[in-house]
């Protein structure tokens, strides 16, 4: 089976998922294809929240500063992240890269939906876990069939269509620099005209889309093999719930 390999994986020192992530002191980010492997863990909470939780468990947390911290661990230690776990790993799709320039990290955004996961309560475990999950997803990440041929024959994308005329002719061009003449909807003169004007450009932009959507139904394609072999009934329930929201996600990028 084809797969990404290591070197074109990429990897973020930010943590990718979780509320509090930002309070987590363990956390890999690993970018593969079109998927972002996150995992966090070792939740320190911020003094304010630390002060609630050690007071409702009945616990006297003693010293100022650093020595109160550090007492805090003695007593209590990390907190879990999740139901009867410390670390966690999720996979999700990758959204468009952080453009902040105050930042300038590039982590990818994320909408929250999950794709897959994994619990630990173990640093060692987290750490090979990520890994083991990296390794699953660069397969399904990877273009299938013949490198040569990953586009099926026709022109890759974005293609782009543009109003020609007053006449309401739209033609549909490939991507930059070859800018390739790719197809011409609706006739002139008007008194001709097949289609009406505003169904000639959603025709159009429909055609553009095909490209985009061609992968995006690969993707589907790679999830449904992946719940498919899934024997753990409560993760392949989550790729699940997963899959339709990516499906629900390219029929609205679909309409023009």
């Amino acid at each position: 089976m084809s797969t990404v390999p290591p070197v074109e994986w990429k990897w973020f020192g930010n943590a990718a998922h979780f509320i509090c992530g930002h309070n987590c002191r363990f956390h890999l980010t690993t970018l593969i294809g079109h998927y972002l492997v996150s995992t966090v863990g070792e939740y320190l909470p911020d003094e304010s929240v630390r002060e609630i939780m050690a007071r409702s468990r009945g616990i006297q947390i003693e010293g100022r500063g650093d020595a109160r911290r550090a007492d805090f661990m003695k007593k209590i230690g990390y907190e879990e992240i999740g139901c009867d776990r410390k670390y966690e790993t999720m996979v999700f799709k990758a959204g468009a890269p952080c453009s902040v320039k105050e930042c300038g990290c590039g982590l990818p955004s994320i909408d929250g939906s999950e794709l897959d996961f994994a619990p630990y309560n173990q640093a060692g475990d987290a750490t090979t876990g990520h890994l083991e999950m990296c390794r699953q997803w660069a397969e399904y990440a990877a273009p299938k069939g013949d490198p040569s041929m990953k586009h099926g024959g026709y022109t890759p994308g974005p293609w782009t269509a543009n109003l020609e005329s007053d006449h309401g002719d739209y033609t549909v061009w490939g991507p930059a620099p070859d800018d390739a003449f790719l197809a011409n909807i609706g006739t002139a003169p008007a008194e001709d005209r097949v289609v009406a004007f505003d169904v000639a450009e959603a025709n159009a932009r429909l055609i553009a889309e095909a490209p985009y959507l061609a992968e995006r139904v690969e993707e589907l394609e790679n999830l449904l093999e992946l719940i498919q072999a899934e024997t753990d009934a409560p993760v392949a329930r989550s790729l699940s719930v997963g899959l339709c929201g990516r499906i629900y996600d390219v029929l609205a990028e679909a309409k023009p």
